[in-house]
């Protein structure tokens, strides 16, 4: 049976592990974890060969629902640096983060400056009370803007260069390469979207306004207001009508998340149903795992836009 513990429990190992761990670590010693494959991407890209970043929520789970294992409290705890997007997307890690914060080891994503956010869409099913939303009704999902991961990039160059001073310069170029392969990967991107932009499209949970609003797509909404919760009766009942209305092809599904109802809505509408991956399960980690998650979401939507 699968061991899980209170969050309360989890924030006092953290506190005690930390209280033991030397900081800040030795250059070529620095333990970096991230949260989410992306920024674990972006971190990547940033140490180039000096390291490697640490997964903390796999690929394969939502960082919606997740929770926090006993060992994953325990990598935390080892960490020197963490970075990770912010309670409005990890809620699990609130807890545990807030003694990692207070020892100034980890860096919040959404809290950085620069960052250029989107607000979730507000619709009648939607609970005011919603942790998902708790940040003002910020969007959490702030990786899938290529301009907001270089915002990010820099940060992270930076707060790595502050723990690892030897390794600051390194770091500092690593990102300016970074940065050139993120333009590089929207070219392409842009490219491989451009016949595809006035296709309007649905997705199955309300997390791809950055994507839709940086390539200029016609996202036209989306199945779950919030990540796990069924729709009501009137948002699917609008949903089938825009479907008919503006001839609506394509419903992106995400793989961390179960397409039953997707599939029902598919057999009730004609609706194609393709799959999406903003957290980049099949992409291989390396310095240029951002860029390319980039262009395979450009080719994963264009396959369905374009009728393939």
């Amino acid at each position: 049976m699968l061991l899980r513990i209170p969050l309360a429990a989890l924030g006092a190992l953290l506190s005690t592990a930390l209280s033991l761990s030397p900081y800040p670590a030795e250059a070529g010693d620095l333990s970096v974890v991230a949260s989410i494959k992306p920024l674990q991407a972006l971190v990547r890209g940033v140490m180039g060969e000096t390291g490697e970043p640490k997964l903390l929520v796999p690929a394969t789970a939502s960082p919606h629902t997740f929770t926090l294992k006993p060992s994953q409290a325990q990598e935390l705890s080892r960490a020197d640096v963490v970075f990770w997007v912010g309670p409005t997307l990890e809620t699990a890690l609130t807890g545990p983060m807030e003694t990692l914060v207070a020892r100034g080891r980890a860096t919040e994503m959404l809290g950085l400056e620069g960052l250029d956010l989107l607000h979730v869409a507000e619709d009648e099913d939607r609970d005011d009370h919603d942790d998902h939303h708790d940040h003002g009704g910020i969007d959490p999902h702030v990786w899938l803007s290529p301009n907001n991961a270089k915002v990010m990039a820099r940060a992270i160059a930076a707060r790595l260069g502050a723990v690892d001073p030897g390794n600051a310069q390194t770091y500092a170029r690593n990102c300016e390469d970074l940065i050139a392969a993120i333009d590089a990967a929207v070219q392409d991107a842009d490219a491989v979207l451009a016949d595809g932009r006035e296709t309007a499209y649905l997705v199955h949970h309300d997390g791809f306004g950055y994507l839709a609003r940086d390539f200029h797509l016609t996202q036209a909404g989306f199945l779950q207001t919030m990540p796990g919760r069924e729709p009501g009766a009137k948002h699917l009942s609008d949903i089938k009508k825009r479907i008919q209305s503006m001839d609506i092809k394509c419903l992106f599904v995400e793989p961390q998340f179960t397409p039953s109802l997707a599939r029902q809505l598919s057999e009730d509408t004609g609706v194609r149903i393709a799959g999406i991956d903003a957290l980049g399960v099949d992409i291989r980690m390396s310095a240029t795992a951002y860029p390319d998650l980039i262009r395979a979401l450009a080719r994963q939507m264009q396959g369905c836009l374009s009728g393939r």
